[in-house]
C-alpha cells in the first residue's frame, strides 16, 4: 500500500484528489492538511501539493530535499525563478520522482489525438489551436491566465516542443471579472499554435484542434459526447481510465520505481519558460 500526504487537502481540488485515491485499492491518504495547517514533519511515501501556487516551490523543495516523491499541481510556481530553482534541485536528485499534474495529458482521448497527429501519413503539423476557458474561479493568489494557460501550453509542448517565440494579447472578459488572453506561439516551418485561456468567459469550454499537412483536422472536445473527431467524424477511443485516476496511478508507479507515464516536470518547466519569455502586445 502506497501512502500519500495531501497539502491543500481541504480545498475543492484537494478533496477531489482524495476521493480519487479513495477509489484505489493500493493507495491511501496518510494525512491531509489545509492551507493554514502545519505541513512539515509529516511522513508518507509521497506528498501531493495542492496548495496555492505561491507556496508550491517552498513545500516541494522541503520534501524533495528529504527524498520524498512529490506531486505538484499546476502552475508549477508563480515566478520563473522559483520554477528554475525546483527544476535544478530535481535534476540534482534524479531518483526522487516529481510529477506535475497536467491532468488533460492523461486523457485517453488526448493520447489517441496525439497518436493520430504524429502518424507519418499526416506529414506533420500545419497548426494547433486550443480554447481553455471558464467563468471563474476567481482567485486572489493567481490570475485566470496563469491558472488556465498551463493546460493548453502543455498540449502545445507535448505535440510540438518549445516554440521559437511567443506573443500574447489580453481579451475583453464577458462580465469584467477575471482575465482572458490569446497566446500565439511560432514554430519552425511556419507552424503556429494559438490558445485562448482564462477565467473570464461566459461558460466552461475546452477544445484542441490540430490541422495536419495531409489536410486532416483532428479535434478533441473534453465536454462533448464524442470527444475525438477526425474531419468531423467520431474516432473510437480506447478508454484507459479517468485522467486523474491515471495521474495518481502514474505517481504511485513512480514511487514504486515502476515504469510510468511521463511525469511532466520538463513540460512544466517549458510552460514556465514560455510564460516568462512571452511578449505582451497592447
Amino acid at each position: 500500500m502506497v501512502s500519500l500526504g495531501v497539502i491543500g487537502g481541504t480545498g475543492k481540488w484537494g478533496r477531489t484528489i482524495q476521493e480519487t485515491i479513495g477509489r484505489m485499492s493500493d493507495v491511501e491518504v496518510a494525512w491531509a492538511v489545509g492551507r493554514h495547517q502545519a505541513w512539515t514533519e509529516r511522513h508518507a511515501d509521497g506528498v501531493i501539493i495542492s496548495s496555492p501556487p505561491a507556496l508550491h516551490v517552498e513545500q516541494a523543495v522541503y520534501y524533495l530535499e528529504r527524498g520524498v516523491p512529490i506531486w505538484v499541481e499546476k502552475p508549477l510556481s508563480t515566478t520563473y525563478e522559483d520554477a528554475q530553482r525546483l527544476y535544478r534541485l530535481s535534476r540534482e536528485l534524479p531518483k526522487v520522482p516529481v510529477l506535475v499534474d497536467h491532468t488533460h495529458l492523461f486523457s485517453s482521448a488526448y493520447e489517441e489525438l496525439r497518436r493520430q497527429a504524429k502518424d507519418p501519413r499526416r506529414r506533420g503539423f500545419v497548426s494547433v489551436a486550443s480554447f481553455g476557458c471558464g467563468n471563474g474561479p476567481f482567485r486572489e493568489d493567481v490570475s485566470g491566465t496563469l491558472d488556465y494557460a498551463p493546460h493548453d501550453l502543455a498540449f502545445m509542448i507535448d505535440l510540438l516542443g518549445l516554440p521559437e517565440s511567443g506573443r500574447a494579447v489580453s481579451l475583453p472578459t464577458v462580465t469584467g471579472q477575471g482575465s482572458l488572453a490569446r497566446v500565439t506561439l511560432d514554430y519552425p516551418n511556419d507552424v503556429t499554435a494559438t490558445c485562448v485561456v482564462g477565467n473570464g468567459a461566459a461558460t466552461k469550454e475546452r477544445w484542441l484542434r490540430v490541422m495536419t499537412r495531409s489536410g486532416d483536422l483532428l479535434q478533441l472536445d473534453t465536454l462533448a459526447a464524442a470527444p475525438l473527431t477526425l474531419n468531423g467524424r467520431s474516432l473510437p477511443v480506447l478508454e484507459k481510465g479517468r485522467p486523474l485516476d491515471r495521474a495518481v496511478g502514474a505517481f504511485r508507479d513512480a514511487i514504486l520505481r515502476k515504469p510510468s507515464f511521463g511525469l511532466g516536470l520538463d513540460i512544466a518547466m517549458g510552460v514556465a519558460h514560455i510564460l516568462h519569455g512571452i511578449r505582451w502586445i497592447a
